[in-house]
């Protein structure tokens, strides 16, 4: 993502693919405009920890825009202005917002804080994320736990943090709808649909491999008779 630093305290312009992003260090707001537009439509007012590194909280917002616009849209955009109405902008960012700060706190590496907010928004009993790393350092290993308020559980484990989230949504849809599936008067289904496609959009977020533009169908130009290179005859 583009951007350009606007004042030596920290502000800054983002360029991304549909928005841009314009930073005020001493207040710490953030700015919200559709590209070619002068006027902003929204804003986000940064709290002390998204302050020490508000570059790194925007560029994770714009993924988390891309990869939103990809679901939208069935694949077709990685544009969120083009899959949602204006009026309805303010609210999706509002949600997108929020899963980027999760993200923004598990790229830091804050577990625990992240495990205890995530779980109470989704409504959970427990969340437990550790990692473990070898006594060289070279190597890290993460274990996840959900237990609902049934006190169902599942757990995974994997050697990065994007699969072990990728691993959890997975169970979630395997292993915890079908066991709380019964439970009809408390919409069980609706609230393990709702934390499996977060969990999994958390995945995609934290995993550096997953690029929103390259998951795009490629679209085939119709057939065209090839051309041949003009001949330009040169005095020798």
């Amino acid at each position: 993502m583009k951007h350009k630093e606007t004042c030596a305290q920290g502000s800054f312009l983002a360029w991304g693919n549909g928005f841009r992003y314009d930073y005020t260090a001493p207040g710490n707001l953030l700015g919200i405009a559709q590209l070619g537009r002068q006027e902003k439509f929204a804003s986000l007012r940064f709290d002390h920890s998204i302050a020490l590194a508000p570059l790194r909280y925007v560029m994770t917002f714009e993924k988390t825009n891309q990869i939103k616009a990809l679901m939208y849209s069935n694949n077709t955009t990685t544009d969120l202005g083009r899959t949602v109405s204006l009026e309805r902008m303010t609210a999706i960012l509002e949600s997108t917002a929020k899963t980027s700060r999760y993200a923004y706190e598990l790229q830091r590496e804050n577990l625990e804080d992240f495990a205890e907010s995530f779980a109470q928004d989704m409504d959970l009993k427990t969340l437990k994320i550790r990692k473990f790393q070898s006594r060289t350092g070279s190597m890290a290993f993460y274990a996840a736990r959900i237990q609902t308020r049934k006190n169902n559980t599942i757990s995974v484990h994997g050697c990065l943090l994007s699969a072990t989230l990728a691993g959890l949504a997975e169970k979630v849809l395997h292993d915890l709808l079908p066991l709380e599936s019964g439970y009809r008067f408390e919409r069980p289904a609706q609230k393990l649909l709702r934390l499996s496609s977060e969990l999994a959009t958390l995945s995609r977020i934290m995993d550096d491999n997953f690029i929103p533009e390259h998951r795009m169908p490629v679209r085939l130009l119709p057939d065209r008779p090839l051309s041949m290179p003009e001949i330009v005859d040169q005095a020798c």
